[in-house]
């Protein structure tokens, strides 16, 4: 199942440079900002993180599949998708250290 699905993937990309500027996009706005919040934020979460790499790769994932939406002013999808993820994991972190002082 896993190989047929990597299959289709691969069939899908004009060529290696397309499947390697789409595994880059993915893995970059997934994991960029749970690594900075990681290297330069004193205190880490687990579930900020977590939540930040789901997002960052579903709306990559999501947004390659309806790549019919354009963003304004020429605007790249990673730094879209980066976004997203930003946003997620500072709300995540903003709420559990709300939580963690109301303790």
């Amino acid at each position: 199942m896993i190989g047929l699905a990597a299959l289709v993937i691969a069939i899908s990309f004009e060529s290696v440079l397309d499947a390697i500027l789409q595994a880059y996009s993915f893995m970059v706005s997934g994991l960029l900002i749970p690594t900075l919040g990681a290297y330069f934020l004193k205190k880490n979460n687990s579930s900020a993180a977590f939540w930040a790499m789901l997002t960052g790769g579903s709306t990559t994932i999501i947004m390659k599949i309806l790549h019919f939406l354009d963003l304004p002013y020429g605007i790249d999808q990673t730094v879209a998708d980066i976004s997203v993820s930003a946003v997620v994991f500072f709300l995540i972190l903003f709420i559990s250290s709300r939580i963690r002082n109301m303790e």
